[in-house]
């Protein structure tokens, strides 16, 4: 029945990139006509939805612990929000139960949701559309949260049964999508990882490939005559004070994909509007004209993790190797009350950067250039198109 029908009438599905509300937000009226017109709308939940009158503790990790109040719902009700991928390096951020009191609320409110949960089977289930045979494959690359074994968390997408799944459900006449989470963030390009794993994907049936995490758009190619979007950026997150990302409408008949629509987003605050700002759509053209020039591709590339190693991997690197912490960083563990020593919060750190593939292939690429292990393909070609993609990346986004 479900096949019959997506075969019969075309099928609206509009996705959306990270979705994290601390306060609810100001939403265009020209957002919420789209959402009017579409058949089902799809986000990911960047972190758990707790519940207002229980107390919860928060995960032992590095970085920030994120969580939503239960008020995040009328958002999602006012937006027609049902669907919701969760396989993310937050959703866990207050473990078992924080998982728990997501899953409660959005049953208790009739939110689809998959890619996390207390088991395997919670987790890898797809995200069915009702009354279509569209399944959405939520996954996650691995930080802290991804689960291992049969351990609540999230989907990782880096496990081995995905190609099998993906097989098995197209031999059941299933459009797959695959809604993942992954990559370096605030940067233009997907990692070499993400990169090939999509693409993976594709060889092995899956027939649209969708990716969030780097908080900005990453471009899209067609490949093998299928898409893949390599990050939507942000719907809307309140860790940013100002952001950009796109929504994504997709038309699908006769199991294949009609249409599709790319719709430019920015955010200011609460504020979340469609833009017709001109410089996204070129941020966006740059993008996607060096995924389609392999050797631009992989200069860009090294520029891009050269200025990641500059920027940021070095000195987590001197943080965590120091004998003596600084004593702003005792400060700053003091104020936010850390639970943790320093010691085990470099520990931390340094676990996540060694078990990401995408945090590692970064820093690999960049000290082989430096120690002359691998062809450094930069130029100025192609340092002019990545200071280009980041003088518009510094533009839009401002960290709260």
């Amino acid at each position: 029945m479900a096949n019959k029908l997506l075969n019969n009438k075309e099928i609206t599905v509009l996705f959306g990139g990270d979705t994290y509300f601390k306060n609810n937000p100001e939403i265009d009226e020209k957002i919420i006509n789209i959402v009017r017109r579409v058949d089902y709308f799809v986000i990911n939940l960047e972190a758990p939805i707790l519940n207002n009158k229980l107390r919860f503790e928060k995960r032992l990790k590095s970085g920030l612990n994120l969580y939503q109040k239960e008020d995040i719902i009328k958002v999602f009700k006012k937006l027609k929000i049902r669907y919701i991928g969760g396989a993310n390096n937050h959703i866990m951020d207050f473990g078992i139960e924080g998982i728990k009191s997501t899953i409660e609320i959005l049953d208790k409110n009739n939110i689809f949701h998959s890619g996390f949960g207390m088991n395997l089977k919670q987790m890898n289930s797809p995200l069915e559309l009702e009354n279509t045979n569209i399944q959405i494959l939520c996954l996650g690359e691995d930080e802290f949260g991804a689960s291992k074994g049969d351990n609540p968390g999230y989907y990782s997408l880096y496990d081995d049964k995905i190609l099998d799944q993906i097989k098995n459900l197209k031999k059941y006449n299933k459009f797959i999508v695959i809604f993942a989470h992954g990559g370096g963030e605030e940067i233009p390009l997907p990692s070499n990882y993400i990169h090939d794993r999509f693409r993976q994907f594709i060889d092995n049936g899956a027939d649209l490939i969708i990716g969030h995490h780097p908080h900005v758009p990453q471009g899209y190619e067609e490949y093998k005559s299928k898409l893949i979007f390599y990050s939507l950026g942000n719907f809307i997150h309140s860790s940013f004070n100002q952001s950009m990302g796109i929504l994504l409408k997709v038309i699908i008949f006769n199991s294949g994909i009609k249409s599709f629509q790319v719709i430019p987003l920015k955010a200011q605050g609460r504020i979340i509007e469609m833009s017709n700002n001109s410089e996204i759509d070129n941020y966006i053209y740059l993008c996607n004209k060096i995924l389609r020039d392999n050797l631009l591709r992989k200069g860009v590339y090294q520029e891009q993790a050269n200025h990641m190693f500059a920027s940021y991997y070095r000195s987590y690197f001197k943080e965590i190797f120091s004998l003596k912490k600084s004593l702003k960083g005792l400060i700053k563990r003091c104020l936010r009350k850390s639970r943790i020593s320093g010691e085990l919060e470099s520990e931390m750190l340094l676990l996540n950067l060694i078990r990401n593939k995408s945090h590692k292939e970064f820093i690999e690429t960049a000290l082989e250039i430096r120690t002359g292990e691998i062809k450094d393909l930069r130029n100025s070609n192609s340092r002019d198109y990545f200071f280009k993609l980041m003088g518009y990346i510094n533009k839009f986004i401002k960290i709260s």
